[in-house]
């Protein structure tokens, strides 16, 4: 098992409100603070500006932070409107997070996806990583134009990033460049999210799971939105 802690810094809003939630877990207290906000910043810097609501949630281990996530809603005049939804859930001693990605927009950006991480604590207080399973349709990636410039051939434009790779995770790639094409958008998608991609039945079984857990917050955020957009995953 891995053992690590994780610390993610934002350039944090101005927090409205927030709530705390506190379980045992192998004898430790393991605290989750979740924090509501309503400000601006930059979402995916170089792309656009973030415009709406987010939630961001910290989990500690005997009061010392180990992992910050966040969840948001973004929409603009330009037309673009992301989800990311977080929410996690105790099952016996451990600790799963379920993400969910979605949006519906009128420019090439995307993210579409779902993601499942269990979490636990040691015997001796560690927080572990037990298992990390993804499935998604990225074309925003951490230091993409770093990525672009060492696989060139598999990205078919350099400005938003849009891998081919991403083209075989619904059908069997034929030639060995579409196979590795494949190898390479699932191997940017394990660094940057750190989890294993699955595809096919495995793929399946987890959108099922996700969909499942976090039924009520996708309907709540989706609920206005109209088929109106080429480019439209919820």
């Amino acid at each position: 098992m891995q053992k690590f802690v994780i610390f993610v810094i934002y350039f944090l809003p101005i927090f409205l409100y927030g709530q705390v939630e506190k379980v045992k877990i192998n004898g430790y207290e393991v605290t989750f603070n979740t924090l509501n906000s309503v400000d601006h910043y930059d979402l995916f810097p170089g792309k656009f500006e973030r415009n709406g609501t987010d939630t961001i949630l910290i989990i500690s281990v005997n009061d010392k932070p180990v992992l910050e996530h966040s969840s948001l809603v973004h929409d603009d005049e330009c037309g673009i409107r992301l989800l990311e939804i977080r929410k996690h859930k105790i099952i016996k001693n451990t600790i799963v997070i379920y993400s969910y990605w979605a949006n519906q927009t009128n420019v090439t950006f995307q993210r579409y996806g779902f993601k499942k991480d269990v979490y636990t604590i040691d015997k001796n207080g560690n927080f572990v990583k037990l298992d990390s399973k993804i499935f998604i349709e990225d074309n925003i990636f951490s230091d993409d134009y770093e990525d672009i410039e060492k696989n060139e051939i598999y990205f078919e434009e350099y400005f938003n990033g849009r891998h081919i790779g991403m083209d075989f995770i619904y059908k069997e790639p034929k030639t060995e460049f579409e196979k590795e094409a494949l190898k390479d958008y699932m191997g940017l998608i394990e660094r940057n999210f750190n989890a294993n991609f699955v595809l096919g039945l495995e793929q399946k079984k987890l959108e099922k799971e996700v969909r499942k857990a976090l039924k009520k917050e996708i309907k709540s955020a989706t609920k206005n939105w109209i088929i109106e957009y080429y480019n439209q995953k919820m």
